[in-house]
């Protein structure tokens, strides 16, 4: 069964170095026009992958993309095709030692300031 892989904002001659790197029958494109709408949430629900044309790795629809979806592999691909990025959501606990008050308010405290960023 071949993978499902969109492509959102990648020019047409980088569309064809992506398409042409899997073997026939490995893979199926579905050109995706954007992140916002509905159908486009839709779109990414069916599919495996999406490859971004980006400008940059943190572009923001391309970030929230990958966050909305955390089981679809989102690959960030500069417009250049002189860099990828690939966004994954990985839960990696930090250890802190033995509990004290303090720092554990700290932690707390700076964690909840560093998600509303």
């Amino acid at each position: 069964m071949p993978v499902r892989i969109g492509l959102l904002h990648v020019p047409e001659m980088l569309a064809d170095v992506v398409r042409s790197s899997f073997e026939p029958g490995d893979a199926e494109f579905d050109r995706m026009s954007g992140v916002e709408s509905a159908d486009a949430s839709r779109a990414a629900a069916r599919l495996d992958a999406v490859i971004a044309g980006v400008d940059e790795a943190w572009q923001r629809d391309v970030v929230d993309l990958a966050t909305a979806h955390p089981g679809l592999v989102v690959l960030g691909l500069r417009r250049d095709g002189r860099q990828t990025w690939l966004y994954e959501l990985v839960p990696q606990p930090r250890a802190l030692g033995e509990l004290d008050r303090g720092e554990l308010r700290s932690v707390v405290l700076t964690a909840i300031q560093s998600f509303a960023t």
